[in-house]
């Protein structure tokens, strides 16, 4: 999808600014789209990991809870 906005940002940059201007955005914007995608890639890891972590150390807890709570 960031592939496809940016291949649409790409035409409107043309459309609307100069021969330079689209030439210049053009030959930098791959670079900020994969620094973006790097960067949302790494918080969302970051962020999935400690929910991971959150459940795994409450597993244990709710385990016990519901061993105790069936007898």
């Amino acid at each position: 999808m960031a592939y496809l906005a940016e291949a649409a940002a790409r035409v409107v940059v043309v459309e609307l600014t100069t021969t330079a201007t689209a030439l210049t955005v053009s030959k930098a914007m791959p670079y900020v789209v994969a620094a973006c995608l790097a960067g949302w890639m790494t918080a969302y890891g970051r962020r999935t990991k400690r929910e991971g972590e959150r459940l795994a150390a409450a597993a244990p807890a709710d385990a016990a809870l519901a061993g105790t709570s069936a007898r």
